[in-house]
C-alpha cells in the first residue's frame, strides 16, 4: 500500500509475514516439486473504545503468491479465483467470519488498471471473539504482477463507515 494512502486513511502497516509452501506438480509425464513463498502484508486502523482500550477496528491485507508455471500450465489456484471464491475462502478459513453475502461492487484503479472490488456483508466475532458484529468485507480482483498473483482483502465493522478509506487502500 502506498505511503500516501496510509497517511490519508490513518492505516498503519502492522505485519509482514512469509509462508513457504511446497507442492508436487505433474504435467505431460513430468513431475516437479515446487517451493513458493507467499507474502502477506497486514495493515490496520485502531480506534479507542474508552475503557475497553484500543481495538483493531479495520484491517487490510495484501497477499502476493508466485505464479507457478510448468511447461504451458499455471498451477497456482489463486490466479483463477473470483472475488466470490476469495470471500468464500475467508469465510472458510476464519471461524470468526460467517454468513458472507455479496453487497455491492466498485471499480478502482489498482496497479495501473481498472479492477473490481467487491464488498460483502458478513458477521464476525470482534474484540477477541467476545462480541458479535456486522462487518463489511472487501475483496479485490486478483491481479497478475511481475510473475506473482496479488490480491487484497479488507474489513471493517458496518457501524464505522470506512468505505472511502478502504477503497483508497485498494488504489495502489
Amino acid at each position: 500500500v502506498a505511503d500516501a494512502a496510509l497517511s490519508e486513511t490513518g492505516y498503519e502497516r502492522v505485519d509482514r509475514s512469509e509462508e513457504v509452501v511446497t507442492r508436487e506438480y505433474s504435467v505431460a509425464g513430468l513431475t516437479r516439486e515446487v517451493q513458493v513463498t507467499n507474502v502477506v502484508t497486514e495493515y490496520d486502523r485502531a480506534v479507542d473504545l474508552g475503557p475497553l482500550g484500543r481495538y483493531r477496528a479495520a484491517v487490510f491485507a495484501v497477499v502476493s503468491s508466485p505464479q507457478v508455471r510448468l511447461l504451458w500450465k499455471t498451477f497456482n489456484p489463486l490466479g483463477e479465483m473470483t472475488t466470490d471464491e476469495v470471500a468464500a475462502l475467508v469465510n472458510d478459513r476464519y471461524e470468526n467470519v460467517r454468513d458472507v453475502s455479496r453487497d455491492r461492487t466498485y471499480r478502482v484503479s489498482t496497479l495501473g488498471e481498472d479492477r473490481t472490488v467487491t464488498r460483502y456483508a458478513a458477521e464476525a466475532l470482534l474484540l477477541d471473539g467476545e462480541v458479535g458484529g456486522d462487518i463489511y468485507l472487501y475483496v479485490g480482483e486478483v491481479a497478475s504482477v511481475d510473475g506473482d498473483f496479488v490480491v487484497a482483502v479488507g474489513a471493517h465493522p458496518r457501524v464505522l463507515d470506512d468505505s472511502a478509506a478502504m477503497l483508497r487502500l485498494f488504489e495502489t
